[in-house]
């Protein structure tokens, strides 16, 4: 699901479109994001160390993807994981210190296409 960040670094994730904020009288444009929880449904301990996910606009079209890499993980059988990714930019097109993922303008969902294992 697409999200944002706003308030800048420190601010909590927040589903659905992009919001701006005003904190003490400093405006803050949001910072696109995205979230995505990876579960083992198998019976085998899962090796993870990256995962692709590809965005889609409103009507379902492509619109491009991103690839992350993460540090190696092992997902036991029911775990969870849940990874927080962040554009390299704000809505307002300024450098973003919160992460370097390639979410393209216009995003409405996204969705995982395969996770990297060693």
């Amino acid at each position: 699901m697409i999200g944002s960040i706003p308030g800048g670094q420190g601010a909590v994730f927040v589903a659905g479109a992009p919001q701006d904020q005003t904190i003490q009288g400093t405006y803050y444009p949001a910072t696109v994001g995205y979230q995505l929880t990876v579960t083992n449904n198998s019976a085998n301990t899962a090796d993870i160390n990256g995962f692709a996910v590809v965005f889609y606009d409103s009507t379902g079209s492509e619109l491009g993807s991103d690839r992350e890499d993460v540090t190696e993980t092992f997902l036991t059988t029911g775990q969870s994981l849940t990874w927080t990714e962040y554009s390299a930019t704000d809505t307002q097109g300024n450098a973003s210190n919160l992460g370097h993922a390639n979410i393209p303008a216009g995003s409405a969902t996204c969705q995982i296409v395969e996770w990297y294992h060693p």
